[in-house]
């Protein structure tokens, strides 16, 4: 399977610290404040599902959640990272529920696997997978997947564990530092069970695979939780290969441990990654040996298969992690979990001139070196130490754009962009939406079924929502026709197929071999221009200016997408040395950055400080489209907008050669001073 679902269900560990011996919250209470504050934020009411596509909710101890469908590693960690930024942006308002109940306390929620007391929490991971091969059976293929799986997930702790202080499930075994979390509570190689007997190959949701045919839900239970978005996506990345090398039956032999649940724990607790393991065959190699087989395997297939960008970008992820924990480990702290931890962990030690063999169990250090553990993984922001780490080394695999994008808005290509769209036409609207389950749910009354995830447009919930202006934009784009002109025919139908989930009346495809990329339209509202462009960058990774934009073209029903090739227009055409660029602005510091990245590229630039509020708005006159998409792609970037937060307003008559840019928001009095420089279009992140 190329394609496929992606998924995480998280459980926060959760605590309320209580001053001066008043009673704590139990749980339950906890997770009702935490909800209460999600459905303000982002649901609706009688529903544990987000306007995101999410589900939150209350269980057995603690609280969870689970990511949308997301349909590639990547986005799964993007979403990962929002409910992350989700939660802890409302720790402070459930605390102050809590303590309007007579609580008096704080608030905790703790992103890890594991406490002192030898309560565990899971990290399950969730991938849509085939139940049987066109030359297997169920049976059969389940039994080859147990053979070629386990080794790999055994191993892949060397990347994706999170790293815990002290040996057994309460820390019976002593002091020391491990690379995974999970590896003293799995127990089994395969079972049904998720809270005895964990296992490390999990059928525990075999009969529920939330889609029909031949399908299976891959319900993993063995990992740890990540803190770092680098650590998830490796995690998730390197089984989707594997997933897919499986069920195209295009694996060579690989290790077989002889001792699984033993090789887990004995990984895990050498730091060094330099164990050797024995195997089925009598031979020993490390865990980086077994993992670089596998590697090689995924590259030999890949010689041989198409690859996706993305399953590019993890096999180089994969390759460089694996040979930088040979070399240097180091060189991956603020990217694997462990290594970063360990790194803060010893440098604790060396500021109380000790090595952890010297920890003693119940010393000041060792209870300082437990709390350090936790706290690593706290999630408010401004407590977590892996986010106070981290200032010196970003965690730059994800962008703030696209976690703040994902913290209101559903993945465009799975079903949960209709359940997300329903959950917005609720709160927008008024509707009666009710969603309870993944596969179905119910607007005023009337059911729509989502039988398959990889589907992301629904007609039911069109037909339902048609004479509502919740789906004014989905009603535009059925008015249009797109014809894409491709030499690429697998690019050319993918852009098609992703156009039309979308609502767009037809997509067809026309070979085109010339070497350019244009696309044209004519009264196409600038939303849906901004659209197709942004699908399209995402498609073949442009950039916005990448793109030229020629207007007055084709009929009214028509937008033409030629793919025929990739040429960026010539961008010194654009004269940028006439446009005087007046950057109004409150923050200096902001002003001074886009004025020296404006101007390194040729514009005039000065800047004014006038009094103000925080806010946005750019103006401009006579540019060419060009320079106007030039100059907003730079916006975007330097300050976290999408295309869809920009709203331009044009036909203001001012100076031709003048922009004004301005990064707060403009006093009435000023404004009328400035109204007399011309035409403007105004780009407004408050008007989203």
């Amino acid at each position: 399977m190329r394609e496929r679902v992606f998924s995480l269900e998280t459980e926060y560990a959760i605590a309320f610290q209580t001053q001066g011996g008043n009673q704590s919250p139990n749980e339950e209470l906890i997770v009702k404040a935490l909800c209460q504050k999600l459905e303000e934020r982002c649901g609706i009411p009688g529903s544990q599902f987000l306007v995101n596509g999410s589900k939150f909710y209350y269980d057995v101890g603690h609280a969870e959640w689970s990511l949308p469908e997301c349909r590639s590693a990547y986005e799964a960690v993007v979403y990962d990272k929002a409910a992350d930024y989700t939660l802890s942006s409302i720790i402070p308002d459930a605390e102050q529920v809590l303590i309007n109940q007579g609580f008096q306390g704080q608030l905790l929620l703790i992103k890890n696997n594991v406490d002192a007391s030898g309560n565990t929490y899971g990290c399950h991971e969730n991938y849509l997978a085939q139940r049987q091969t066109q030359w297997l059976g169920s049976e059969d293929y389940l039994w080859l997947t147990k053979r070629y799986l386990i080794p790999f997930l055994v191993t892949r702790q060397v990347f994706c564990g999170a790293g815990r202080v002290g040996f057994g499930q309460k820390l019976e075994e002593g002091i020391g530092f491990q690379l995974m979390q999970r590896a003293d509570f799995i127990e089994e190689l395969v079972s049904s069970e998720t809270r005895k007997q964990r296992a490390i190959l999990s059928l525990a949701r075999e009969h529920e695979p939330l889609a029909k045919g031949n399908y299976r839900r891959l319900h993993l239970i063995l990992a740890d939780t990540n803190m770092s978005g680098w650590a998830t996506y490796l995690k998730l990345g390197t089984t989707g290969i594997i997933l897919r090398m499986l069920e195209d039956m295009d694996f060579r032999e690989i290790p077989h441990l002889l001792d699984p649940i033993q090789t887990l724990r004995q990984i895990s607790r050498d730091p060094s990654c330099t164990v050797e393991v024995s195997l089925q065959d009598g031979r020993q190699l490390t865990a980086i040996e077994i993992q670089r087989i596998y590697l090689e395997q995924a590259k030999r297939y890949f010689g041989e298969h198409p690859i996706s960008a993305d399953e590019q970008r993890i096999m180089q992820i994969w390759e460089d992690v694996l040979n930088q924990l040979t070399t240097d480990p180091m060189q991956l702290v603020g990217k694997l979990d462990w290594v970063t931890k360990k790194s803060f962990m010893e440098r604790y030690l060396q500021s109380v001139g000790m090595q952890w063999k010297e920890v003693l169990q119940g010393s000041e250090v060792y209870y300082k070196l437990l709390q350090l553990d936790i706290f690593y993984h706290d999630l408010f922001i401004e407590n977590s130490l892996f986010y106070r780490l981290l200032k010196d080394k970003p965690d730059t695999l994800v962008t703030a754009k696209e976690v703040l994008t994902a913290q209101s808005s559903p993945p465009p290509y799975t079903r949960a962009w209709v359940r997300g769209t329903a959950i917005a036409a609720s709160r927008d609207m008024g509707l009666n939406v009710e969603v309870d389950r993944w596969d179905d749910l119910k607007v005023n009354n009337r059911k729509v079924v989502l039988p398959d995830p990889l589907k992301f447009f629904s007609p039911e919930l069109y037909v339902i929502l048609s004479n509502s202006t919740a789906l004014e934009t989905v009603t535009e784009r059925s008015r249009y026709n797109i014809v894409i002109f491709s030499s690429d025919h697998n690019i050319g139908q993918n852009i098609a197929n992703q156009l039309v989930g979308l609502g767009y009346k037809q997509a067809r495809l026309q070979d085109k071999p010339n070497p350019e990329f244009n696309i044209k339209w004519n009264n196409a509202s600038n939303w849906m221009i901004d659209e197709i462009g942004d699908i399209i960058c995402r498609e073949l990774e442009l950039d916005d200016v990448q793109i030229c934009r020629r207007y007055g073209e084709g009929r009214n029903d028509c937008i033409d997408i030629n793919l025929g090739g990739l040429v960026a227009p010539s961008l010194p055409i654009l004269q940028r040395d006439r446009y005087s660029i007046t950057i109004i602005s409150s923050n200096l510091e902001m002003g001074e950055s886009l004025a020296d990245e404006l101007g390194s590229i040729n514009y005039r630039t000065d800047i004014v400080l006038p009094e103000g509020t925080s806010g946005f708005s750019i103006k401009w006159g006579s540019a060419t489209e060009a320079v106007i998409d030039e100059i907003v792609s730079i916006l975007c970037r330097k300050f976290a907008l999408s295309n869809a937060q920009i709203k331009r307003l044009h036909k203001l008559n001012l100076e031709d050669d003048r922009i004004f840019i301005s990064l707060y928001t403009l006093p009435k009095s000023f404004f009328q001073r400035v109204i007399n420089f011309g035409k403007r279009i105004i780009i407004d992140s408050n008007n989203s």
